[in-house]
């Protein structure tokens, strides 16, 4: 069974020792079933979240998420995950601790019902690990740092999951490193031409740096789709003014 072998990953302990990956568990009492009908154990028998059940696992929160609680969870199922670019491989990419701050970052600390959930709009929350969410509730439906809950207070013995249409980024800091890290290379370059130290636009960037702003971010393929409108190669081409402009019409202040 795929739930089995899920559970004979994870590092036990025991009153007579640890049992590890190397090498294996063969004794059942030496294995914490991680298939309860909690947050854990909704994740490993769900359908479509094999993205959730491989950060779950990464991240080494299992037994966390099985235990007392309670807990709610803001869950991505695998079309939310590859809707924010994320599959399977970075997954794997991920260290524990990197793996835990984004499982965290979509979890709290409390039993929240979507109808406890401040009304907003860009109502703040605080995860699991002192982080902030956002929640925005309108006649559209309930938002979380503009991810859409599709289906919401699924009740586990250990609390609530909402399941959400996109997986949500741990802040990594301003507009701009949020920006790098993701890897938007074409915003990222448009960004360090209109903000050059020599003859950048000041004005924008203090907005980048110490507002409080949403930007609507262009990807690399938009940018391609402007340098053909203008006839250029390169966004270095652009006019550092044009560039302003453009970058200025993507941000709104305050988050939405």
């Amino acid at each position: 069974m795929r739930f089995q072998r899920y559970i004979n990953r994870i590092i036990v302990s025991t009153a007579f020792g640890v049992c590890f990956v190397a090498t294996g568990c063969d004794k059942e009492e030496d294995v914490v079933p991680v298939i309860n009908n909690t947050v854990a154990g909704a994740i490993l028998k769900g359908v479509g979240y094999n993205t959730l059940e491989a950060l779950l696992g990464k991240a080494n929160l299992a037994i966390t998420l099985d235990g007392t609680g309670p807990f709610t969870v803001f869950a991505p199922d695998d079309s939310a995950f590859a809707t924010s670019g994320i599959n399977l491989s970075y997954i794997n990419s991920l260290s524990q601790q990197e793996a835990q701050a984004i499982m965290l970052y979509h979890t709290l600390n409390s039993k929240a019902l979507v109808d406890d959930l401040p009304a907003g709009p860009n109502a703040k929350v605080t995860t699991f690990n002192g982080d902030s969410i956002f929640v925005t509730k309108n006649a559209s439906g309930v938002y979380v740092n503009g991810a859409k809950i599709i289906q919401n207070d699924i009740t586990v013995d250990n609390g609530i999951i909402h399941k959400i249409d996109r997986a949500l980024n741990p802040p990594v800091g301003t507009i701009t490193q949020t920006i790098f890290v993701n890897g938007l290379d074409s915003l990222y370059k448009a960004i360090a031409r209109a903000t050059n130290d020599t003859t950048g636009d000041v004005g924008l960037t203090n907005t980048l740096n110490t507002s409080t702003i949403t930007m609507f971010a262009p990807t690399d393929s938009a940018f391609i789709s402007l340098l053909t409108a203008f006839s250029l190669t390169d966004i270095n081409e652009i006019p550092v003014d044009t560039l302003v402009d453009i970058l200025s019409y993507h941000i709104a202040q305050g988050m939405i």
